[in-house]
């Protein structure tokens, strides 16, 4: 049985400690990760307590969570890979969004900010991402 990572799946898990502003997903380094941004830092924190090396499916799909550096996500199209809950007028473009330059440089500093959280899953033949699942 396949059970998808989706921006839906997060959205769902993680609405669950406040409102979930912004999602974008992505793979790196061999991993499929997502940068979530929360209204309330408050919530980003209570997020990564509860939710941190839990897994999303029974024993597979493990998150580990992390504050993100950046300030804000620029999502460009609401679409399978990125979504803006605060602007539904958002073209879906085409199913990639770009890496904003700022966003990449922001991976390489050291301050980190409680608003935003950086989610990672280890891409296996259990659980990756969009195409298979667990």
């Amino acid at each position: 049985m396949y059970y998808p990572v989706t921006l839906d799946v997060l959205h769902q898990i993680f609405t669950k400690f406040g409102a979930v502003l912004k999602i974008i997903t992505f793979t790196k380094n061999n991993q499929f990760q997502a940068l979530l941004q929360y209204g309330d830092p408050v919530n980003a924190q209570q997020a990564k307590l509860a939710l941190d090396g839990q897994n999303i499916y029974n024993a597979c799909c493990t998150l580990r969570i992390d504050f993100s550096k950046l300030v804000n996500l620029n999502v460009k199209y609401n679409n399978d890979k990125s979504r803006d809950y605060t602007r539904p007028d958002l073209p879906s473009g085409d199913g990639q969004p770009a890496l904003d330059p700022a966003i990449a440089a922001a991976f390489a500093k050291e301050t980190s900010l409680l608003g935003m959280i950086s989610l990672s899953i280890p891409l296996s033949p259990v659980c990756q991402g969009f195409e298979s699942a667990c």
